[in-house]
């Protein structure tokens, strides 16, 4: 019985939890902050001009946040599934921009995946290494 927990947590579908956690945790803060940046810009306080470094900021903050989840959920390896929940957290801004805006990849959007996903292992590493 005991054998069955140990295969149990190191099989992959152990760590698929704590990874859609993290995710849905990293886009509820990508809302939130997206919220907070829309009304900043309708009160005038922030131009239209900073929009893309807004949503870049955005972005690296929920990939932190995935990341810093799912290593304080995981305790281990935070670079590696900081990485994946920051890919993952891209495809999914990917996905929903392609059906928000059709599908437009530009020079800025490689620079804001670079971003979440730099963001998302440096919170991995943080979460696996706090207590």
């Amino acid at each position: 019985m005991l054998n069955n927990t140990n295969n149990e947590k190191e099989s992959n579908l152990y760590f698929l939890k704590p990874i859609l956690i993290s995710m849905i945790a990293g886009m509820v803060s990508i809302f939130i902050l997206f919220i907070i940046f829309a009304v900043l810009m309708a009160s005038n306080a922030i131009p239209l001009s900073i929009i893309h470094t807004l949503t870049t900021v955005a972005g690296a903050a929920g990939g932190f946040i995935s990341g810093f989840i799912c290593g304080k959920i995981i305790h281990r390896q935070g670079v590696l599934f900081g990485a994946v929940c920051g890919v993952l957290l891209s495809l999914l801004i990917v996905i929903s921009g392609f059906f928000a805006f059709g599908f437009s990849m530009q020079a800025y959007t490689f620079v804001k995946f670079i971003a979440i996903i730099s963001a998302s292992s440096i919170g991995g590493i943080i979460g696996v290494n706090t207590r």
